[in-house]
């Protein structure tokens, strides 16, 4: 088993599958680097993101332009929740990985078991 990455509607997504799995468009093995910030795009079969620095001047330049409006508002916490989605997105993926391992460690004892009882 291994782990598909994707990008869908500015979302990073990951996926458990086989190891014959053929990728789509927009899908990588790759695993996206830590500490990458929205806007997410696929470049070179990598999904690529802004950085920590980049992200910030975008909340800064909105920032520095007076209050902030309802929209400004929403478009803010929707960054934040995006991020926090990534975060959510390298976690899952992370278990599924440790997951896969512990099902194929407990199959290869299963059949070890099998080989020396049978």
């Amino acid at each position: 088993m291994k782990t598909v990455f994707s990008l869908e509607n500015g979302k990073i997504h990951s996926n458990l599958v086989n190891e014959d799995y053929v990728l789509k468009e927009n899908e990588t093995f790759q695993k996206p680097e830590d500490g990458i910030y929205q806007p997410f795009s696929f470049k070179n079969g990598v999904i690529t993101g802004a950085t920590q620095e980049e992200f910030e001047n975008t909340v800064k330049l909105q920032s520095s332009n007076g209050p902030k409006s309802g929209n400004e508002l929403v478009a803010d916490l929707a960054k934040q929740l995006a991020a926090y989605q990534v975060l959510q997105a390298k976690t899952n993926a992370q278990l599924l990985q440790q997951n896969a391992a512990l099902v194929k460690q407990v199959a290869d004892l299963e059949s070890e078991k099998e080989t020396t009882n049978g």
